[in-house]
């Protein structure tokens, strides 16, 4: 060409012509109709819940489309106006060896403040337990407790369970009502520092998802209806809803391995 056209070759470059993306049309619809439902999804999660219907398909390949589709989350981010420290995780290789535990307040139309308490397993991330209520005692935090002991083990165990339960130093976790049926339990108690919440990580990570995911979906009404709702969430939460920690398992399937490989290790 510069020949023809009595031009040095110096003077020309390859000028790059970008590639135009091509979509599957089909894969669109398939990305719509899941964050038709749910719309705080991310492409992670949109990506781990088509795999769960047994679709074959690239994470990147959806996170193209829904970046060309603007259909991407955007999370209100907050600023931390304090340096995070360096601090002792919650670390459990298997189910039932530790679990968190803490409480978070929801607004109701009518019925004002409510409150919410969770029992976390620190391995599988299963809700092992929990306790909605207009008030925020020991006693609250007592059934939430026994709930997370009777789906675990079936019954109130009386002997020494083998599970630490992590809290903050909240008056609640630090009665004598709550420490002493706690421990009649056989289960262990330990308090994480002072104004450290990152210690109680795994329940304060649940929280974040609970509110962006379910509470702020929302407008309770009273505390009857956010029960009713916030039930369903978890039941949902615990064997539908892939969770990135465990490889995108559900934590009733993870807790199930776990189970599983524990057995044949004993045999």
């Amino acid at each position: 060409m510069c020949r023809l056209l009595s031009m040095p070759r110096s003077t020309s470059y390859y000028q790059h012509r970008p590639r135009i993306a091509r979509v599957d049309d089909v894969l669109v619809q398939r990305i719509k109709h899941v964050i038709d439902d749910e719309s705080y999804l991310g492409y992670r999660m949109v990506w781990a819940t088509l795999r769960g219907k047994g679709l074959r398909v690239n994470r990147k390949a959806v996170q193209r489309i829904m970046q060309l589709k603007r259909w991407q989350c955007h999370r209100r981010l907050h600023k931390s106006c304090y340096p995070r420290v360096a601090v002792r995780t919650s670390i459990a290789a298997h189910s039932n060896q530790r679990w968190e535990t803490d409480f978070t307040c929801i607004w109701t139309q009518y019925d004002g403040l409510i409150y919410v308490n969770e029992v976390i397993d620190c391995a599988d991330r299963s809700v092992v337990g929990h306790c909605i209520s207009k008030r925020c005692r020991a006693q609250e935090a007592i059934w939430a407790l026994e709930d997370a002991c009777i789906k675990r083990f079936g019954i109130l165990p009386r002997g020494d369970a083998g599970v630490m339960v992590r809290s903050d130093n909240g008056l609640v976790f630090a009665s004598k009502k709550y420490r002493t049926l706690l421990s009649s339990y056989g289960l262990r108690q330990e308090f994480i520092h002072p104004h450290t919440p990152e210690q109680n990580g795994v329940v304060e990570a649940y929280h974040k998802t609970f509110k962006r995911e379910c509470v702020w979906q929302h407008r309770f009404k009273t505390v009857e209806e956010a029960t009713a709702v916030i039930g369903a969430w978890i039941d949902r939460y615990n064997n539908q809803r892939p969770h990135s920690r465990l490889g995108y398992l559900t934590p009733t399937a993870w807790h199930a391995q776990d189970n599983a490989q524990i057995r044949s290790l004993s045999v």
